[in-house]
């Protein structure tokens, strides 16, 4: 039998913060796999000051990330999937994956988490009152 992966999807701009560097190398100690997605720049004018801005945007990232539940799913290389987001648009493809046996469990904020989603989860962990414990 395979052995049962866990992965860690992110979108990250091209410099990433040692914060963030030394967090995806506590992951990889953990023995997760990392798909690391680069955020795509784009820049802003101000209206009023013509002051430009640069920022970044995640491009396909959510694409990716449904792709591979429905891809772990179908291999059956995982157990439990864990999406922290509360998105929507990752429904369906969550509905298959559990149609396939995946459970799903969901993170995210409470004003973030879509109604559809939190009713088809497997679990759903509210941040805002993870948050609330540990300041406890």
């Amino acid at each position: 039998m395979k052995e049962k992966a866990l992965i860690f999807i992110d979108g990250v701009p091209e410099k990433i913060t040692q914060h963030k560097q030394d967090f995806l190398h506590a992951l990889q100690s953990k023995g997760f796999q990392l798909r690391l997605r680069i955020l795509k720049s784009r820049v802003r004018t101000c209206s009023s000051c013509k002051k430009r801005e640069e920022y970044w945007v995640q491009k396909g990232v959510d694409v990716s990330l449904a792709t591979d539940i429905l891809r772990h799913a179908w291999q059956n290389t995982c157990d439990i999937c864990i999406l922290v987001s509360g998105d929507e648009d990752y429904k369906d493809a969550v509905e298959c994956a559990k149609d396939k046996g995946l459970k799903v469990w969901v993170v995210s904020f409470k004003r973030n988490l879509s109604k559809d989603l939190r009713n088809i989860a497997d679990k759903v962990f509210l941040l805002d009152e993870l948050f609330e414990e540990i300041k406890l």
